[in-house]
């Protein structure tokens, strides 16, 4: 487990804000917005009927036009010609409208599969929805579709993001985190990107389905997740919580409202390996449909589980920072009491302490339980410093041929808790410090008891920043 730092933080937390200009604190890092671009089609359906003079006219995001007449080939002038076959001359036309030093410059960019040429507007928006005109002699030998599909931009409605076409992205790193709050109003088409992780090497990416029932989890490998309720019609419904997660060797996670294991303690989230990319970003957003992003948190600084890095700072600073990093502090005890007698997979936080629990698991066992917390006086004024006082109790559970072998040995261990604790933890005397503990014991109060359990509690005081968690 990597548990995140207090200098491991979310970079941006987005609450149904514009993601541009973001309101909330806590160095809230702002996304780049996208756009995107409109695109409108040629197709050269019959090159014998085109006459010299024949005119592509197009509009630009900025409003200029330019002409593309049919003549000579020369694509500073802006010419294309109509020779050999209809792929040909569409060829031609792309080479023209492709050319920087040609009359309308960098302002559109244009692809062609056999007689269609695609044209592209360079600088996205609304703004780019325009109209083609076609000035065609004689029988016609072209056909054309306008400009559609520009936009840019969302609005904020019901506390949520609301985007219909746009996307925005943020400076990525080699391991990432992105959780996202989102429903939608209509479906975006299938195969429409939602989310985007990529390092540079891997990238993993959900996309829509088409439905509000699905998503695609796209690496390598394709993960189809069903059973969703995107449309929220269900009573009760909630937006869906995912997190997507990509770590520096390109394994990619999808969460799912946060949960880690089902109710058999089986995981429950679902992994793959992102697919090779040469590229590096992080994205959210939307190009069709009506999505609601409710809130988007993101991380740089690691490829964090729901236990590892809270969506909620207060949160994050209880259970992981203080019971778990107590977990795994002991998981990585070499003291051979610890190290030989309890299993790692039997050093686990007491969510669950419940004799069904307990029986599966396998003797010695450790279980750490963060109790409870507490702050008497706020250490400066406006409460941007606090004492936090944090109370832990430690069980060891062992089991032996008899009463006194499992009391030896859980006395034993739990020594070396202490030990390892006290020498490991609460060592930053100016922000983190052990202030006491006290030990229960067990006593054998049955007859036919063979199994014994001790009892450490301990205290910890910790000064943060609450403004900067």
């Amino acid at each position: 487990m990597a548990i995140a730092t207090k200098n491991e933080y979310w970079n941006s937390r987005l609450t149904g804000e514009d993601p541009t200009s973001p309101t909330s604190t806590n160095d809230n890092d702002a996304w780049s917005e996208n756009g995107v671009s409109a695109t409108a089609t040629i197709t050269i359906t019959d090159f014998t009927e085109l006459n010299t003079g024949d005119k592509v006219n197009l509009v630009a995001t900025d409003g200029t036009n330019y002409d593309f007449t049919n003549g000579d080939q020369s694509s500073v002038n802006g010419t294309w010609e109509s020779t050999t076959s209809n792929d040909a001359t569409a060829t031609n036309l792309m080479n023209v409208i492709n050319t920087s030093s040609g009359p309308s410059g960098t302002r559109f960019t244009a692809t062609v599969d056999g007689a269609e040429v695609t044209v592209t507007q360079a600088t996205t928006g609304t703004d780019g929805n325009t109209t083609v005109t076609l000035t065609d002699s004689g029988t016609a030998g072209m056909t054309k579709t306008n400009f559609t599909g520009g936009g840019r931009g969302g609005s904020a409605s019901g506390g949520a993001w609301v985007v219909t076409n746009d996307t925005y992205s943020i400076a990525s790193s080699t391991a990432m985190t992105m959780v996202a709050m989102l429903s939608f109003n209509t479906a975006p088409t299938n195969a429409a990107v939602l989310m985007t992780l990529d390092n540079g090497v891997k990238r993993v990416q959900v996309k829509s389905k088409g439905n509000l029932t699905q998503l695609d989890l796209v690496g390598a490998t394709t993960v189809t997740i069903s059973d969703l309720d995107l449309g929220m019609a269900e009573d009760g419904a909630v937006p869906l919580t995912l997190r997507l997660t990509l770590d520096a060797s390109g394994n990619a996670k999808l969460y799912k409202h946060e949960i880690l294991n089902d109710t058999d303690g089986n995981a429950a989230f679902y992994s793959i390996v992102g697919a090779s990319t040469s590229s590096a970003t992080a994205s959210f957003g939307n190009t069709s449909g009506s999505v609601n992003w409710e809130a988007v948190y993101f991380s740089k600084f690691g490829a964090f589980s729901p236990e590892e890095l809270m969506l909620s700072a207060f949160a994050q600073d209880t259970l992981p920072r203080m019971g778990l990093t107590i977990v795994d502090a002991l998981k990585n005890c070499t003291r051979p009491f610890i190290k030989k007698y309890v299993n790692d997979s039997s050093i686990v936080y007491g969510y669950d302490l419940s004799s069904q629990m307990l029986n599966r698991m396998v003797t010695p066992t450790i279980h750490v339980v963060f109790t409870s917390l507490s702050s008497p006086n706020f250490s400066a004024l406006g409460g941007s410093s606090i004492d936090q006082f944090f109370d832990v109790a430690i069980y060891t559970t062992t089991k032996g041929t008899n009463y006194e072998n499992s009391y030896r040995l859980g006395l034993n261990i739990m020594g070396e808790i202490f030990d390892e604790l006290y020498t490991t933890t609460g060592l930053q005397a100016s922000t983190d410090n052990l202030e006491s503990y006290n030990m229960t014991l067990d006593s054998k109060m049955d007859d036919d008891e063979t199994i014994c359990v001790h009892q450490l509690n301990l205290s910890y005081r910790r000064r943060i920043k609450m403004t900067r968690r």
